[in-house]
């Protein structure tokens, strides 16, 4: 998205893009560390992941008739969101 001559209208979608990976790659670094994480940080980090792709995918979706990145940048994030909300109903105590 970065190389596309309207750089300036994307770049919002390419901020809300790298804040979803941060917080899903700190969300799966949590998930896989091969130790009991705490409940209550697990829980508050799928949210915050689900939040980030939700936001990600809202402006993506808009962008994805034009450019062949955002219909696939799109597709990942509404899989990640639902993957992360998967995750919180099987912790829901």
């Amino acid at each position: 998205m970065l190389g596309e001559k309207e750089n300036d209208e994307l770049r919002l979608a390419i901020n809300r893009d790298l804040d979803c990976a941060d917080v899903v790659a700190a969300a799966r670094r949590i998930l896989t560390r091969g130790t009991d994480a705490d409940h209550v940080l697990l829980t508050v980090q799928l949210q915050a992941s689900a939040i980030a792709c939700e936001l990600s995918y809202e402006l993506c979706s808009q962008h994805a008739r034009h450019h062949e990145h955002c219909r696939i940048s799109a597709q990942a994030t509404q899989r990640a969101m639902g993957a992360c909300r998967e995750l919180l109903q099987v912790l829901r105590p």
